[in-house]
């Protein structure tokens, strides 16, 4: 939560110009700004709102490694190896996002009418029917009344995706979008690191569905452009994270 130690040094400084308004006008309202401003601001600095957010983070890490250790289990139990499908849902009169896992043969549309339970089978396939990591977020940009549209646009999906990741979920400090053809490339820029070393503890869970990075925003990249999005790939480095999705 570093907004509140930005808020924090901002009412100190503001304290410390009213003071200097103070000496220079005599005039007793600008000291009482000032000694407002200054314990406020001074409060915001040395409270350890930065360990709170350590400690969410680190419950919400222990929350995720469950819930592909779970879906490592399930992958394992089933033999799947083929990649996850993130496809928009029509359920109770409302939208919603499932990733859609082939169990028999690989596929690359799915159109699926309603929800059902943890297997859906057609005439040919069967498939796992499974809720993302970023279903949540969904109920975020339907109350907001985020438009869809089948349509690619870089600067609609840069802004929308900056919504999600860096105001709501602060996962970044920036993103990057990059739309060719049906390809769309999205960069994390100075992400949290708790997430990097998922892919070595339950490496299928991971390449099926992705991280949890990529999880999230395929989940907002199917909302969005109401198309079904695979993730193809994840790059890692130091201080940025490169995903490649489909759009199907």
């Amino acid at each position: 939560m570093s907004r509140f130690k930005l808020l924090g040094i901002y009412l100190t400084l503001a304290g410390l110009l009213f003071f200097i308004i103070y000496e220079l006008s005599n005039i007793l309202l600008y000291m009482a700004f000032s000694i407002s401003c200054f314990l406020l601001g001074t409060t915001l600095l040395i409270l350890p709102y930065e360990e709170r957010e350590k400690a969410f983070i680190k419950g919400i890490t222990f929350v995720a490694y469950d819930f592909y250790a779970n879906l490592e289990k399930i992958l394992k139990e089933f033999n799947i190896k083929d990649k996850g499908i993130y496809t928009l849902i029509r359920t109770g009169g409302s939208t919603s996002i499932r990733v859609i896992i082939p169990i028999a043969k690989e596929v690359n549309k799915i159109n699926m009418e309603g929800d059902s339970g943890l297997l859906y089978t057609t005439i040919d396939n069967i498939f796992l029917n499974i809720i993302p990591p970023g279903f949540s977020l969904i109920k975020i940009l339907m109350k907001e009344g985020i438009p869809l549209s089948s349509e690619l646009s870089t600067p609609n999906l840069q802004e929308i995706l900056y919504r999600c990741l860096v105001d709501i979920l602060e996962l970044c400090k920036s993103v990057t979008v990059t739309v060719l053809g049906n390809i769309i490339i999205v960069r994390l820029n100075d992400p949290i690191k708790e997430f990097y070393e998922l892919d070595k503890v339950y490496p299928r869970a991971i390449e099926i569905i992705g991280s949890p990075y990529a999880a999230f925003i395929a989940s907002i990249l199917s909302y969005i452009t109401r198309r079904n999005i695979k993730v193809l790939n994840e790059e890692f480095r130091k201080e940025m994270i490169i995903t490649r999705f489909e759009v199907l």
